[in-house]
């Protein structure tokens, strides 16, 4: 057979005999049914259709089945045309609400969102339908949208979709708000494999940018930011589309642009990239960092109350990373260090603990992690949180490893 693909047609792209796109427009959030051009009724097997003939399929979205049609319209020139029912239409409305109003009040919308039609049957017509890309905004602010880049390997422990530490250099470009696409670079080290969605260069999710804050351990001021509203991508998006590059690149930069850990983008490419998304996880965690201030007297909050099957207090990872950078790798109170103990197996590994119980406390509780936090090895820790209710102090442990304090009943 010969190599037909990509098949391109108006807002339709067919890849494979499998799996076709569709860039949704108007006529899908409004008129509940897309245009058909000749050069795609084939992957529908619907070559042969005319009028006044009709062709069922299923589409099946998340487990739901939706029952469609492709019909012949009443034109002299007979065209193709898709059509589904109001409960596949609210599906639509349900998934991209603000595509929806603006199409609805007739006003401009950016095509950033696509259907992607997967065969699942050869014998019946039956197709996966899912709907990449995100919804409409409103937003026409200044927003700002930048590349980060993660290495497989950090020398600054960042957490992908919590903390992303940065070089000086980049302050203008990451500041809090901005959107940013995750980006990894070819792999160098195999035992990585397993952990990357592609060995290749890729893209593989998204989020913004929250609070700034110093590094207080860097003496070329180098930052760190929280990161908000992370989703990851289900498969790799490759920086290549058709042999083009999804990113522009200058042309003074064409022999170096790769090496930027952090780049500057516009809105079209961040759409772009995002057309091809297929989303993953999302995390709504928002980590909240303190002012660039070089102290601690300014701190955040933890504790926000949720409730599941029972109650438990969100951990805030920035907190954690400043308790460090102020009391070390040495238990408070027997003076463990993992490291010394256990070699590099145990390299920069403790526990940090609340000394003010936080689970007491209703709403949330502002941290200052110089004073409400302290560190202390497994085994310390686990000894202050033994009965839950009585919390030991650091002293009272202290006093017990030497056996100078009677527990208290």
């Amino acid at each position: 057979m010969e190599n037909k693909y990509p098949a391109e047609a108006y807002s339709w792209s067919i890849i494979s005999d499998e799996c076709a796109y569709k860039t949704m427009d108007k006529s899908t959030f409004l008129w509940r049914g897309t245009g058909l051009p000749a050069e795609i009724k084939s992957f529908f097997k619907a070559d042969n259709l005319k009028r006044p003939e009709k062709k069922e399929l299923d589409l099946f979205v998340e487990g739901d089945k939706y029952s469609v049609r492709i019909e012949m319209d009443t034109y002299t020139t007979p065209r193709a045309r898709l059509f589904w029912n109001a409960d596949l239409d609210n599906v639509i409305k349900k998934k991209f609400p603000k595509s929806y109003e603006q199409y609805k009040a007739d006003k401009a919308v950016p095509k950033t969102t696509r259907m992607r039609f997967t065969r699942i049957d050869q014998e019946k017509d039956r197709y996966l339908l899912e709907f990449l890309g995100l919804d409409y905004d409103g937003d026409e602010k200044k927003t700002s949208y930048a590349v980060i880049a993660e290495n497989d390997e950090s020398l600054w422990e960042d957490v992908k979709g919590e903390i992303y530490h940065f070089p000086n250099k980049y302050k203008n470009i990451l500041k809090t708000g901005v959107k940013v696409i995750y980006y990894k670079g070819a792999i160098q080290k195999k035992k990585y494999s397993q952990q990357r969605l592609s060995d290749a260069p890729h893209y593989f999710g998204y989020a913004e940018i929250g609070e700034i804050a110093a590094d207080l351990n860097s003496k070329k001021g180098d930052l760190f930011c929280g990161v908000e509203n992370f989703v990851e991508f289900k498969r790799a998006i490759p920086i290549k589309n058709d042999n083009k590059y999804l990113e522009v690149i200058p042309e003074s930069q064409k022999s170096n642009y790769w090496r930027d850990g952090v780049r500057k983008i516009n809105k079209e490419v961040y759409e772009n990239i995002l057309s091809y998304a297929d989303k993953k996880i999302t995390s709504s965690k928002t980590i909240q960092l303190p002012p660039i201030t070089g102290e601690f007297e300014s701190y955040f909050k933890e504790g926000k109350k949720k409730e599941r099957f029972t109650t438990y207090y969100e951990r805030n990872s920035i907190n954690r990373k400043r308790a460090i950078e102020i009391h070390g790798y040495d238990c408070k109170v027997c003076g463990m260090n993992f490291s010394s103990q256990y070699g590099k197996q145990g390299d920069k590994y403790i526990h940090v603990h609340h000394i003010r119980p936080i689970s007491s406390v209703e709403g949330e509780v502002k941290i200052n992690p110089k004073t409400d936090l302290t560190v202390l090895c497994a085994n310390c820790h686990a000894m202050v949180h033994r009965y839950k209710d009585q919390t030991l102090s650091i002293e009272e442990l202290k006093g017990l490893l030497v056996g100078t304090l009677k527990v208290r009943d």
